[in-house]
């Protein structure tokens, strides 16, 4: 009787095979329930090659960004240089062009 019961449940009902532990033993059983959701990860072996590759790469990446950031820093500057030069002589034009405008002024 029960192993016809624990034989319909094992087709049938898949969601009650734990209870009858078919198959499996206690431990195991346990263990399943309670890391059911954790995966194991194996360790990563590292080499010595591997590490010191991977940190000459992420230096030349950062040195490339480095140069990029530079690189626009100066052709901002040079922008604002350009700029400061057109509204110095703007001011200057001003200035004169109000001179002679100074009414308090014989």
């Amino acid at each position: 009787m029960t192993l016809k019961l624990t034989m319909k449940c094992r087709q049938h009902r898949p969601h009650l095979r734990g209870l009858f532990l078919i198959g499996q033993t206690k431990q195991r059983w346990r263990d399943q329930m309670m890391f059911r959701n954790q995966e194991k990860e194996a360790p990563k072996r590292s080499s010595p090659y591997g590490d010191a590759a991977a940190a000459a790469a992420q230096a030349k990446d950062k040195l490339m960004e480095r140069q990029e950031k530079l690189a626009r820093i100066a052709q901002e500057s040079a922008e604002l240089q350009s700029e400061s030069e057109n509204f110095a002589s703007l001011a200057q034009q001003i200035t004169k062009s109000m001179e002679s405008k100074m009414w308090w002024r014989p």
